[in-house]
């Protein structure tokens, strides 16, 4: 059954006193392109060294005794000095967060390949759904064809039957007019063209392998042969349901891997 192109997948784990959270997302698009943000540098923590903080606010009382500075003493004073932050390194076994990460990454990717599964179930259903829709229409246009060139026929002899106190009839002029319009008609080929290319279709639908580029090809195949048949036919309701619901068959398709 096809995939679908968008997912996500998540999973965390702690160790020690650091904990990680991992996110993978996938989107609807042709390419590989991976993407890796918001990495810490180092799990690291800071602290006020407080003794010294102490400290330096007794000299700096002092100094504004000895030299009579008006100005009070701020805590923009105290954190000017660097040395009174201390970085705090926890206790971190890097390998054993290495070996844990892979195993959080399994179960992200787990995750992100059970949404893709479901998604593209969703996505089979509304597209084979569509195509019956689409068999069922083909059918109806054979059917126009054939009450076409029969309205066709009655409307010429009509025609004639109101003429022929005036001019001569020949009646095998009139089977070759009959003949003329009915080949211009004739969208067999095409229906048949199409016909195959929606069988094809459904087997991609419930193939194993990526199949949107495939489905995107046959899709632009079916409008082609969609567009013969409307030259042929003219734009009657059928038609335009038909090539409406191609329409919508190709943007689904864009979502599938």
């Amino acid at each position: 059954m096809i995939k679908s192109m968008t997912g996500y997948g998540k999973a965390d784990f702690q160790l020690n006193e650091s904990k990680l959270d991992l996110e993978i997302k996938s989107v609807n698009h042709r390419f590989c392109e991976v993407s890796i943000q918001n990495i810490p540098q180092d799990l690291t923590e800071f602290f006020f060294n407080t003794d010294l903080v102490e400290k330096c606010f007794r000299e700096l009382s002092e100094l504004k005794k000895k030299f009579q500075i008006a100005e009070d003493i701020s805590l923009s004073h105290l954190i000017a000095f660097q040395d009174k932050f201390v970085q705090k390194t926890p206790p971190v076994d890097y390998k054993a967060l290495g070996e844990h990460i892979d195993g959080v990454l399994d179960e992200a990717m787990t995750g992100l390949e059970k949404m893709r599964k479901e998604e593209g179930a969703a996505l089979a259903r509304d597209l084979i759904s569509r195509l019956v829709l689409i068999k069922e229409k083909i059918k109806e246009i054979a059917d126009y064809r054939e009450m076409a060139i029969q309205n066709y026929k009655k409307r010429l002899l009509k025609k004639i039957d109101e003429l022929k106190s005036t001019i001569e009839v020949d009646p095998q002029r009139i089977a070759q007019e009959v003949v003329f319009f009915s080949d211009r008609m004739d969208v067999l080929e095409e229906m048949t063209r199409l016909s195959s290319h929606l069988e094809q279709f459904k087997k991609m639908i419930e193939g194993n392998e990526p199949a949107g580029r495939g489905m995107d090809f046959l899709l632009q195949e079916m409008n082609r042969e969609m567009n013969t048949v409307v030259s042929k036919t003219g734009g009657t309701a059928t038609t335009l349901l038909i090539k409406q619901e191609l329409e919508i068959l190709r943007e689904q398709v864009q979502n599938v891997e």
